[in-house]
């Protein structure tokens, strides 16, 4: 006979010395990185009237991660399904080619200009996504679901002090927490289902850009049907697995 050990979520195997580091490093990364922003791209430059500014802030949780973490365990960039998470992640630029090519009234300049911003956009969710949810997510692993993403989020939610001014408006803040809340459950389960870090890179450039309707409508109707069709492929953590175990007699 055989039965089901027990297994609880083990807090103790979290390793938040260096989880702290890393958030520690991010956010001083990501502060030095918001003023070389403003040095290279001032306000009325070409590039800032062209595409995300704020693209050396993210470098903070990724060269974070790179130093403290070093490598990414069970998420990858394009995860299980490869093929799937590059078609999800040009959705967006691609949205604007096609808006224009079915009558969407824009000027070829304008057009640029959008497709330019989106793929800078994506390129800054890059270096935020792979270090929240590639490296921070596979450091939280050993934690329960809603846990990890409570932790993750609030960590997340602080990094943004160090640039997002906005923040100091108590109301605004409160707003933004809860936005921030549950935006890290829903990467965190994205990546759960497809271990790309592609995928989350194109759901947070979403809220990032202006794809006018209803062609935004389009391209989120084919990541929700990419997305729901994608072939389960769930991260095991170390605390999911149920062992068997001889029973004792």
């Amino acid at each position: 006979m055989t039965s089901l050990a027990h297994s609880s979520y083990d807090f103790r195997a979290i390793d938040w010395k260096r989880i702290g580091l890393f958030w520690l490093l991010a956010c001083l990364i990501s502060w030095g990185g918001s003023y070389m922003a403003g040095a290279l791209m001032p306000a009325g430059s070409w590039a800032a009237s062209r595409i995300d500014t704020s693209i050396p802030v993210s470098l903070g949780p990724l060269l974070a991660g790179l130093l403290v973490f070093r490598r990414v365990g069970p998420v990858s960039w394009a995860g299980s399904q490869p093929l799937r998470s590059w078609l999800i992640l040009a959705l967006l630029p691609l949205g604007w080619l096609v808006a224009a090519g079915t009558g969407y009234d824009i000027t070829t300049d304008a057009l640029t200009r959008n497709v330019l911003f989106t793929v800078s956009v994506l390129v800054y969710c890059v270096g935020e996504e792979w270090g929240w949810r590639g490296f921070l997510y596979e450091a939280l692993l050993p934690l329960p679901v809603m846990t990890r993403s409570v932790v993750s989020g609030l960590l997340w939610f602080g990094w943004h002090f160090v640039f997002y001014k906005d923040l100091l408006n108590l109301n605004f803040a409160l707003t933004f927490l809860g936005m921030i809340l549950i935006g890290a459950y829903g990467l965190n389960a994205a990546v759960t289902r497809t271990r790309s870090v592609a995928v989350v890179v194109c759901l947070h450039a979403l809220t990032k850009t202006s794809l006018p309707a209803p062609y935004s409508w389009a391209v989120i109707g084919a990541i929700i049907v990419l997305l729901i069709t994608w072939p389960s492929n769930r991260v095991t953590t170390p605390v999911d697995a149920e062992t068997l175990v001889p029973e004792e007699h």
